[in-house]
C-alpha cells in the first residue's frame, strides 16, 4: 500500500515538496492614451460656509421689545387711576409668540364676518355683516351745495391704499344714486374719495305730498285753487358731516348711549375694488397660526426707555423651520410674525377679556362686540393665554393674482377694558425670512416650473416668482442677511410696543394751552360723541393737530 494519504485536498499531499509559481501579467492597451488624475481636490471654506447658509431654513428668533404704555389718564380735569401692574411687562401679563400665514378654508383669507352687538335701540342679538369678496365697504357722500365740485365721493370705513389716478371698480347696492362699473380717483383725502363721477345733489332727495291734512290750510294761491303742495324730504335720513348713515331714530338712539356701537353708525351700500391692468384685485384678512410661545421674558438690567418702562428681552428656544412651509397663498414661506398678545384676566385682575377688531373701529369696540375673543376672562387665578396652533386675524391685505404682490392696508388690532377706559394695542409684526424677486418668471422663458406656481388666465401660462438666496437683492435693491451658527440663521427683531388709552382720556399737549409753556393748566378734553364722528366721518373743519398721537411736526410760519 501506499503511505501517501490526502490531507487537503485534490492537489496537495502528505510528504510533498511546496513549489512557487511564477507569473507576469502585462497590462496594456495598444494606441489609446493614458490618462492620469490628481485625487486631491481644494474645498473652499467660505464656499462651503455660503452652501450650507442658503440650504438650510432654520431660524433663531430673539430680539428686544421696548413697552411704550399710556397710563397717565384724566377725564375733564380729573386724573383716573389704573392698575399699573396689569401693564407690566412679564410672562404672567403678556405672551410673546410666533406665528405663520395659514389659508383660510383653502382660501387666502377670510373674507366674511358677522359681528353681534347690541343695538342702540336695545337689541341684543343684532349682526353686523362684513363681506370683503365684494371690496372694501364704502358710504357715499352728500354733494357740498357751497362748493362748484359735484363729483361723487365715498367714505372708506376700513382703510384703504388708493392714490390719486388709480381706477376702482364700485359695486353698488344703491343703483338709484350710483351704478356699478369702473370709475377714476381724482382726489383722496385721507379715508375720503372722489371719482370722476358728477352726482347731483337731487338724487339724495325725493319730493312727497303731504300726508297729514288734520291741520287746515293757509290761504294760499296753491290751496285756493286746489293743488296740492309738496315737500322735499331727505330719502336717505340720517347723515353725519355729508356721509350717508342710518335712519334718524337709530343715529339719534346711539348718539345718546355713552359709548355708541360704530355697527348703528356706519351703513356701507358701495364696495370699492382697485383695479389694475383690467384686473379687479381681491381683498381678505390674512389669518396667521401661532407654531411657537416664548418660555420667559427677560429683564434687560439698567435699561428703562424714555417712557421708564424696562426693555424686555424675549428668546424663542426652539428653531423655527420653514422646510416645505407654505403659506396663505401655497407659496413656499417667506415671513413670519411677532406677536405680543394681552393674556386674559383672572379674577384678581380688574380688566375685561381682551377682543380684536378693525383698525378703524377698535377705539369703539365695547365688550363683546368684537370680530374675536383673543382672551377670555376667568374665574381662577390663571390667566387664559394663547396656545399653539390658534388662529387669528392678522390684517386686510390686497392681493393681485397676476404680479402675484400682497399688500397690507390695515392691521387688526386688539383691545381691553380696565377702570371704563379702553387700552389698544398692534399685536403682531411682520419678520422677512425671505426676500422674492420683483420679476415675475413665466414658463414661456423658464423650462424648470417650481411647483408654487400659478396659472395666469390673462397670459395663458405659468408665472411665479423666485425666492432669492440671503445676501442677494432684488431690483429695487433690498437684501436680506442674517447670521449663521450652529446650523440656524439667527434673526434679532427690536421693536416699541405701543399700549394707548382712548383718545377723550388721554392727555394732550396744545401750544400754549397745556405744554410746558403753561405747566399747571390741565389738558384739553374733547367730547366721545366728537371722537366717533371724527374718526368714523371725517372732521373737514378742525385743526387735526390735536390728535393726541399725532407725529409732532414743525408748523411752517
Amino acid at each position: 500500500m501506499s503511505d501517501i494519504v490526502e490531507v487537503l485536498g485534490s492537489k496537495k499531499f502528505f510528504g510533498a515538496t511546496n513549489e512557487t509559481l511564477k507569473s507576469r501579467i502585462i497590462l496594456e492597451q495598444p494606441a489609446m492614451v493614458r490618462n492620469e488624475y490628481n485625487l486631491f481636490t481644494n474645498v473652499s471654506q467660505d464656499d462651503q460656509f455660503v452652501k450650507e447658509k442658503n440650504e438650510n431654513l432654520k431660524y433663531k428668533i430673539y430680539g428686544t421689545i421696548s413697552p411704550i404704555v399710556s397710563k397717565e389718564i384724566h377725564y375733564r380735569r380729573i386724573k383716573i387711576n389704573v392698575d399699573k401692574n396689569i401693564f407690566t411687562f412679564n410672562k404672567n401679563n403678556w405672551s410673546v409668540v410666533l406665528a405663520i400665514p395659514v389659508k383660510f378654508n383653502s382660501a387666502k383669507g377670510k373674507k366674511e364676518y358677522a359681528i353681534k352687538y347690541t343695538s342702540a335701540n336695545g337689541n341684543t342679538s343684532k349682526i353686523f355683516n362684513i363681506d370683503f369678496s365684494k371690496g372694501l365697504p364704502a358710504s357715499v357722500m352728500h354733494p357740498n351745495p357751497k362748493t362748484s365740485d359735484k363729483r361723487a365721493s365715498f367714505l372708506l370705513h376700513f382703510e384703504h391704499n388708493f392714490l390719486v389716478g388709480d381706477t376702482v371698480y364700485i359695486r353698488s347696492e344703491d343703483t338709484l344714486k350710483l351704478a356699478s362699473g369702473s370709475y377714476n380717483i381724482v382726489n383722496v383725502n385721507g379715508n375720503k374719495i372722489t371719482i370722476d363721477f358728477p352726482m347731483s345733489s337731487n338724487t339724495f332727495y325725493t319730493s312727497v305730498a303731504q300726508e297729514n291734512q288734520s291741520l287746515p290750510n293757509i290761504n294760499t294761491a296753491a290751496t285756493l285753487m286746489g293743488i296740492e303742495t309738496a315737500t322735499a324730504t331727505n330719502s336717505y335720513t340720517g347723515v353725519i358731516r355729508n356721509v350717508q348713515t342710518t335712519d334718524n331714530t337709530t343715529l339719534l338712539n346711539a348718539l345718546k348711549k355713552p359709548r355708541p356701537a360704530p355697527y348703528d353708525l356706519i351703513q356701507p351700500n358701495f364696495f370699492i375694488s382697485k383695479v389694475v391692468d383690467n384686473e379687479v384685485l381681491e381683498y381678505y384678512v390674512k389669518q396667521i397660526k401661532i407654531v411657537k410661545i416664548a418660555d420667559d421674558l427677560d429683564q434687560c438690567g439698567f435699561s428703562n426707555n424714555l417712557f421708564n418702562n424696562g426693555l424686555v428681552n424675549y428668546y424663542f428656544t426652539d428653531d423655527l423651520d420653514i422646510n416645505d412651509l407654505y403659506d396663505n397663498k401655497n407659496e413656499p414661506i417667506t415671513e413670519c410674525y411677532l406677536g405680543i398678545i394681552k393674556n386674559g384676566p383672572t379674577k384678581t385682575n380688574a380688566f375685561e377679556a381682551v377682543e380684536s377688531n378693525f383698525n378703524y373701529l377698535i377705539d369703539y369696540t365695547n365688550t363683546g362686540e368684537g370680530i374675536k375673543t383673543v382672551a377670555e376672562k376667568s374665574t381662577s387665578d390663571v390667566s387664559d393665554k394663547p396656545d399653539l396652533n390658534n388662529v387669528l386675524d392678522y390684517g386686510i391685505c390686497e392681493y393681485s393674482s397676476e404680479s402675484l404682490t400682497e399688500t397690507l392696508i390695515s392691521p387688526i388690532m386688539h383691545n381691553f377694558f380696565h377702570n371704563d377706559i379702553i387700552f389698544k394695542y398692534q399685536p403682531f409684526y411682520e419678520i422677512k425670512l425671505r426676500l422674492k424677486s420683483t420679476y415675475v418668471e413665466d414658463s414661456t422663458s423658464n423650462k424648470f416650473i417650481p411647483t408654487y406656481a400659478v396659472y395666469s388666465r390673462k397670459n395663458d401660462k405659468f408665472i411665479w416668482k423666485d425666492i432669492l438666496d440671503l445676501g442677494f437683492s432684488n431690483d429695487e435693491g433690498n437684501l436680506i442677511d442674517f447670521p449663521f451658527l450652529n446650523g440656524s440663521r439667527y434673526v434679532y427683531q427690536k421693536l416699541n410696543f405701543h399700549v394707548l388709552s382712548e383718545k377723550n382720556k388721554t392727555k394732550k399737549y396744545v401750544l400754549n394751552v397745556n405744554d410746558i409753556t403753561n405747566i399747571d393748566s390741565v389738558n384739553v378734553t374733547v367730547d366721545y360723541i366728537r371722537n366717533i364722528t371724527d374718526d368714523l366721518f371725517g372732521d373737514n373743519n378742525d385743526d387735526t393737530n390735536n390728535d393726541s398721537f399725532q407725529t409732532y411736526t414743525d408748523k411752517i410760519c
